[in-house]
């Protein structure tokens, strides 16, 4: 079943169609996708635990909150960074899996 983009779709995707066909053709190899997928998901996890914990904080009574507002302000830093390494680490990979693509296909 061949997979087809909208334009929008296309737009949107940060892999490029050259990618998904070698993909399709099992001639990439998986490792750095795979790890990729494990930053993603330790980082989602991480930050989801973060501003689950923040969230509580701000639930609780004025003055009673655990985090001080420098440590709330310090752990919003410490998301907003690993989520923009995340997405250096995406982009990343997507160039090396286009480098890969291009060469495939030049050969």
């Amino acid at each position: 079943m061949q997979q087809r983009y909208s334009v929008l779709e296309e737009v949107s995707l940060r892999f490029a169609p050259e990618t998904y066909q070698l993909a399709k053709q099992k001639k990439l190899d998986p490792l750095p996708l795979l790890s990729c997928i494990e930053d993603s998901r330790s980082i989602a996890t991480g930050v989801q635990a973060v501003l689950t914990l923040l969230n509580n904080n701000e639930m609780t009574e004025p003055d009673e909150g655990v985090f001080s507002e420098h440590m709330v302000s310090q752990l919003l830093v410490l998301c907003r960074t690993s989520l923009n390494l995340l997405n250096d680490k995406i982009e990343h990979t997507a160039d090396h899996f286009a480098q890969v693509a291009n060469i495939n296909l030049a050969d």
